[in-house]
């Protein structure tokens, strides 16, 4: 479970009241999966972030907030941070570009601290001659490892994430931070980056299902919102998603 946040304008009222309205709590039910809650203030002022966190009361470390609106430091408010579902994004956007491309015998690299993708790796084999994933949780790779060498004769090989990054073939970052900038290869990223050589197909959004659109609040970011509905609501079917490329909102293919 988890809690969005709308700031709304104060209520018109002609009497002067001294104490803020409360804030308004909506439980939001899912099909097959844990209901989330939007949490919506209508401040005088500034937002009330001690009854924000009071009324969010376990889930204060769980809030998803609208775009430009950032909670202090000791506020007790926490935003909750994706873990998994932006690198399914990424892979399937990469397995959609490399399939319209007609990419074959890639050098293939992908980062992935913390082996998230272990268990859907290989949709990357048909477009690569060498795959390799840096990662510091190397034993979720044992068996795919294993299965990729005995079926397909596919060698993976693994690095800690620390690791130098390619300069040349494919490469999968949710993050651009350390790709060197004379990367002269294909780098797909969910992440804006200007570089001196090479190709980047970036993620910039997620296309949702009208019915999951529905229940986002305007301003809340729309993979951030995906993300929570996966790892916090347990909501089905979201890992087949992936990044949209352009500022439409149209998927790459």
């Amino acid at each position: 479970m988890f809690v969005t946040l709308s700031v709304a304008p104060p209520p018109k009222t002609r009497r002067k009241r001294n104490r803020e309205p409360p804030p308004l709590i909506e439980r939001i039910a899912l099909p097959g999966a844990f209901s989330f809650y939007r949490m919506t203030v209508r401040p005088r002022g500034s937002v009330p972030w001690n009854a924000v966190a009071a009324a969010a009361g376990s889930l204060r470390g769980r809030f998803l907030l609208p775009k430009g609106v950032a909670a202090p430091e000791g506020s007790g408010v926490g935003v909750f941070v994706p873990e998994k579902l932006p690198l399914f994004l990424l892979l399937n956007l990469a397995a959609d570009v490399l399939a319209y491309r007609k990419v074959q015998a890639a050098d293939v690299t992908v980062l992935d601290p913390a082996g998230v993708l272990s268990g859907r790796v290989e949709r990357l084999v048909p477009f690569a001659g060498t795959l390799r994933v840096l990662t510091a949780r190397p034993e979720r790779y044992a068996e795919v490892r294993r299965s990729l060498l005995e079926e397909a004769g596919l060698s993976l090989c693994l690095a800690p994430p620390t690791a130098p990054l390619p300069e040349r073939g494919v490469l999968l970052s949710l993050s651009a931070e350390r790709v060197p900038r004379t990367f002269g290869g294909l780098l797909i990223t969910g992440e804006n980056r200007l570089f001196l050589h090479g190709e980047t197909v970036a993620g910039r959004d997620v296309l949702l299902p009208p019915e999951l659109e529905a229940l986002r609040p305007p301003g809340i970011d729309r993979v951030q919102f995906a993300s929570a509905l996966e790892e916090c609501c347990a909501l089905p079917g979201l890992r087949e998603l992936k990044y949209c490329t352009n500022e439409a909102g149209k998927p790459f293919v």
